[in-house]
């Protein structure tokens, strides 16, 4: 399985105070969070979800664009480019699923309350948790 990593662009609303995530090779994603961090952990898991529907659709995943590619092609870039004063980036990695095989995990209860504290799908949670920790190891 190859871990493709999407370019995000991350914008600073000063007025609201939050962090809006916008995907330019995924048309009509967006995510966010309060925080850099949250914000791009939101990305992480929303693209991924995101990516499972184009599938289930039937729909071709696109690759990753370069840098380049996102500020030659993509429609978005002129209003990066010339309207928003402040951006970050940063790379989401994604690994497409390729089916689904029911697992049994034991945890300590304590670890499993934090985890319904901020996701309501435990497997999908579990799921992104270990993508991203592999994507570090590759």
């Amino acid at each position: 399985m190859t871990v493709k990593n999407y370019i995000a662009l991350i914008e600073f609303d000063e007025e609201i105070g939050t962090y809006g995530v916008t995907v330019p090779d995924m048309p009509g994603f967006f995510s966010g969070g309060e925080t850099y961090e949250e914000a791009v952990s939101n990305a992480h898991e929303g693209l991924t979800f995101h990516i499972e529907g184009l599938l289930e659709d039937g729909d071709e995943i696109p690759e990753p664009s370069t840098w380049e590619e996102i500020r030659k092609n993509w429609d978005g870039w002129e209003y990066w480019n010339e309207v928003v004063p402040i951006y970050f980036t940063a790379f989401i990695p994604v690994i497409p699923a390729s089916g689904e095989i029911p697992l049994l995990v034991t945890m300590d209860t304590s670890l499993v309350s934090r985890i319904d504290s901020v996701s309501q799908d435990r497997s999908a949670f579990l799921s992104t948790a270990a993508e991203y920790m592999l994507s570090k190891k590759t």
